[in-house]
This record gives C-alpha cells, structure tokens and sequence, in this order.
C-alpha cells in the first residue's frame, strides 16, 4: 500500500520535521539578538513550503538535501553558533526525522489498510508524543559543551552513517520487499548517529572525568588535612604571645621602680612590645580569630589596609578546619592580589561576616588593578603551573558546596569581590551564635 499518498508529504512535511528537532537541540544555545523577529521569515518558509509544487529533484532526492540546507542556514541565523556546530546539529536533526519516518512507516506497516484521515491523526500524534518525550528526556548540550568541540570523530562517522542510510532510501521503493529490513536497519542507525553526536555513548570520557573529580576531591583534603595542621602550629604561636603580653603588661609594673631614664628607655621598648597585642582578633569564634590575626601581622608587614567586621558566634555551626581553610585561602588570594599595588592607598582589603535570615554571609572585596580571566565562575590562576595552582579556590568551593551555600566571585572595575552564603543549621539542631560584631582595622 503506498502510505505515503495518505499523509501530506512534500517539502513542508520535510521542513517542519527537520526544524522542530533542530530548535528542540539548540534551545540551550545563545539567542542572537532580535529573536523573535528573526522567528517570522522563519515561518514564512514554511507557508512558502506548503504552496510549492512537489517537484522531485534526480533519483536521490535532492529537494530533500536543498531544504536541510535551508534548515541548517536557520540554525546559523537563529542561534550564537558557528557554521560547524550549525551543521552539526543540521545532521542531528536529519537523523531524529528520518529515524521517526521509520517507526511511523512500520506502523503503517503494522495496521494494514487505513483511511487518509486516520494515517494524517496517526502522523501528527505520533510525532507530537516523539517530539515531547524528545523534549523532555533527551540530554542536550548547553552553550558550554554543545556542537562540534571535541566531537569531530563522532560527528564524521554520524555524517557518514547517515548519508549512506539517505542514499540506499533512494533504492528501497524500488524493491518493496527490503522495506521493512531497511526501516529497522535505518532506525537503528539513525539512533546509533544522533547518540554518538550528543554524547549517551561517552561513557570513557565520564569516567575519565570522574576521575579527576575523585583526584581533586582527594587533593582538597590533602589540603584541608594540612592547613588544619598549619592552624595548630599557628594557634600555639598565637598563645605564646598571648602569653608574652600578659607577662609584659607585669613588668611594666616593676619597671615603674627603676630611675627614671632608665624606666623611661625600658618603657618604650616594652610598650613597643605590647602594641603586637593590638593585632590580636577577637570575635568570639578561636578559630577565625587564630587566621584572622595570622593574616592581620601578614598584612602589616606588606603595608595593606585591613579591616573587617565579624559576627564570630555565627560560625558556630562549621567546623574548625573548614573555617580555617575558608576564610585562610580567600584572605590569601585577597593579599596575594593587592600586595601587587604599586599605590599604597590600593593596598586595602576588606572583609565583613555576619548573620542574616538564618544564613552566614561572608563579602571580602579587595583591589586588583590587573583583569582577572574566570571559567565556570572560577578566577583562573596567573601562575604558569596551572596544575599544581588554583587549589585554594576550589577548596573554598568544596567547603561551600559541603554545607549547601554559594559563593560568587566577580571583578568589577578595579575591585574583585567575593560573595558567600550559608544556611544556618535550625535552631534546634545547633546552638545559637552570639550576634557580637568585632569591627578591626590593621
């Protein structure tokens, strides 16, 4: 039975079934401007489709391949992407059309005898559910990982796969006997080609991938292990001067007795001594108050304005080592960066924490006069070891993702501002912070 006399088929039929796939692939893809606008010649096409007189082109069909070339100039004209990747998806596009054509051919196959109104309600619900579920469940590339990058050899051998199905479908009515042999052959190659294209098959690449992610997961809690080693080291330095400066402020005393040059020379050196007690943070949290006085003495001796404004108690619901290591790497990569100005006046960092609607806010901004390049929301390190660098943001990153809150870094003309926020546990299952604000200044 000839099925295709009973539905409308010519280069409208064929039109539609290329773009709708194609717009369904791409709909993850940056717009060009003007968009909508862009959509009426579109449509046009279409209404100028369906008036045109079928009119076959050689023995292989070419009015086919002429209006998916007018689909893949869509693409390009519609959507941010090259003529590679418009083609690319072009391709893909063909192989979703041609492999539905099949099922719907072997459906015809399977009922037998059917009136043209029931074969026209068959076409179009059967391609409508295909369609949506194609919409729905189908993994499609964002504008990050999508077209023809890294997927040439997958997209020759698709092209391949699907220009040697296009040119036997040019003999198969010739010989009806092969027709259902080939739709099964052509679907699944059509499945196979549209796969290798959009991924499902990669599955070396994904384990490849989770490797790395196991391999800097492990490196962060190297690095998590040993700055909570380095916070102990500093913490013990920190109570020795603790320390020293109690037993300081005793000798004052007793130098009260000496002669008064004598008194008056030890009295400056002493007081001199005791000034070391000013850089001593005290915010309520002994954790940030170790890193925090450790960077304020870093900061003094490289000439760089610091001042911040802590809720300690907020912090209560983090663990020591994550506040170390969190506000430790973002405090280093701030001096890292400002001890660069040239300006002393540039030299300034700032850094503010406290607790807003049951979530720790964390904003450190500091000067950078140089742009800085970022990828994936992540500032891409300058020095030329990339591979042994850039772990402190990720740590920063992996504390963050671990207690469910987001960190933003952006430039902003000459100021580079960090933003993150955690969720606060309830209050029932963790105890509440004291709302003291330490307010310093280096």
């Amino acid at each position: 039975m000839d099925y295709y006399s009973l539905i409308l088929v010519g280069q409208l039929n064929f039109y539609l079934e290329m773009l709708i796939p194609v717009l369904i692939l791409l709909r993850k893809q940056e717009r060009r401007s003007l968009f909508i606008l862009r959509l009426l010649p579109v449509a046009a096409l279409a209404v100028a489709f369906a008036f045109m007189p079928w009119v076959g082109i050689g023995s292989f069909g070419f009015n086919y391949l002429i209006v998916a070339g007018v689909v893949f100039l869509i693409a390009w004209f519609l959507f941010n992407i090259s003529p590679p990747d418009a083609l690319f998806y072009t391709i893909a596009a063909f192989a979703v059309q041609h492999g539905l054509w099949d099922i719907l051919f072997m459906i015809f196959e399977a009922i037998g005898e059917l009136s043209q109104a029931a074969a026209i309600c068959i076409y179009i619900g059967m391609y409508l559910v295909a369609y949506a579920l194609f919409y729905l469940f189908f993994p499609v590339s964002d504008v990050h990982q999508g077209g023809i990058k890294g997927r040439g050899l997958q997209f020759a051998v698709s092209a391949f796969i699907i220009a040697f199905v296009y040119v036997i479908a040019s003999f198969v009515p010739w010989i009806s006997s092969w027709n259902i042999l080939y739709r099964l052959y052509a679907l699944v190659c059509c499945v196979f080609a549209v796969g290798l294209q959009c991924g499902l098959f990669e599955h070396t690449k994904l384990k490849e991938r989770n490797r790395q992610l196991e391999q800097e997961k492990f490196v962060l809690e190297e690095l998590l292990g040993r700055e909570q080693k380095q916070y102990a080291i500093t913490k013990n330095t920190i109570d020795l001067i603790n320390i020293k400066c109690h037993d300081l402020k005793h000798q004052i005393a007793a130098l009260r007795t000496m002669d008064e040059a004598e008194r008056e020379k030890c009295l400056k050196d002493v007081e001199r001594a005791v000034m070391i007690y000013g850089n001593i943070a005290k915010t309520g949290n002994e954790t940030l108050d170790v890193v925090l006085t450790e960077k304020s003495f870093l900061c003094e001796k490289y000439g760089i304005r610091f001042t911040y404004m802590i809720d300690g108690g907020s912090l209560s619901f983090m663990e020591p080592a994550d506040i170390s290591s969190l506000f430790g790497n973002a405090l280093d990569n701030a001096i890292e960066s400002v001890v660069k100005e040239s300006e002393r006046e540039r030299r300034v960092i700032k850094l503010n924490a406290s607790s807003k609607r049951n979530h720790l806010t964390v904003h450190i901004e500091n000067y950078c006069s140089e742009a800085v390049q970022f990828r994936d929301g992540l500032p891409v390190t300058s020095k030329a070891d990339k591979n042994n660098h850039g772990f402190g943001v990720k740590s920063m990153q992996y504390i963050v993702k671990k207690y469910g809150g987001t960190c933003a870094m952006k430039q902003e003309d000459c100021l580079v501002c960090v933003d993150i926020m955690l969720p606060e546990p309830s209050p029932e299952g963790a105890p509440g912070g004291g709302k003291d604000i330490c307010p310093a200044e280096i």
